[in-house]
């Protein structure tokens, strides 16, 4: 369960992570063009963070940026592409208190039933293990 300080540092994070926008290769945009979507605490109703939208052009721009990405993932030897997905797990590890507070104020799901960081952790190290 989230204690109160873990709520609102995942409310904090949810709010800067909203003001960031988009993320296209590598770089952070600012928010998206294409308007705003409001989100609610699923549990309360409660404004938590506007969140920008991209237009089509932007969705279009990360649809090319990361089609490049996997062309150069394809090219790494099998074990760097296994250390990375190990490295992604050791970080989902790390972080699974407040990936699951943020997973929680993004679509309700009590903290108790979801420990998302832990869960995604053991899919990606069962991926990362069939990289070669």
């Amino acid at each position: 369960m989230a204690t109160r300080n873990g709520e609102a540092e995942a409310r904090a994070r949810l709010e800067e992570l909203a003001a960031r926008g988009l993320l296209i290769d590598g770089d952070w945009t600012g928010p998206g063009t294409g308007g705003v979507y409001a989100h609610h605490d699923p549990a309360t109703g409660r404004h938590q963070a506007d969140v920008g939208l991209a237009t089509a052009d932007e969705v279009d721009a990360a649809v090319g940026a990361a089609a490049a990405a996997l062309g150069e993932w394809r090219r790494w030897p099998p074990q760097r592409r296994a250390a990375v997905l190990a490295r992604l797990a050791h970080l989902l590890d790390e972080h699974a208190i407040s990936s699951a507070a943020l997973n929680a104020l993004d679509n309700g799901t009590p903290v108790s039933a979801m420990p998302s960081g832990h869960y995604a952790a053991s899919w990606t190290r069962y991926y990362a293990g069939w990289v070669d």
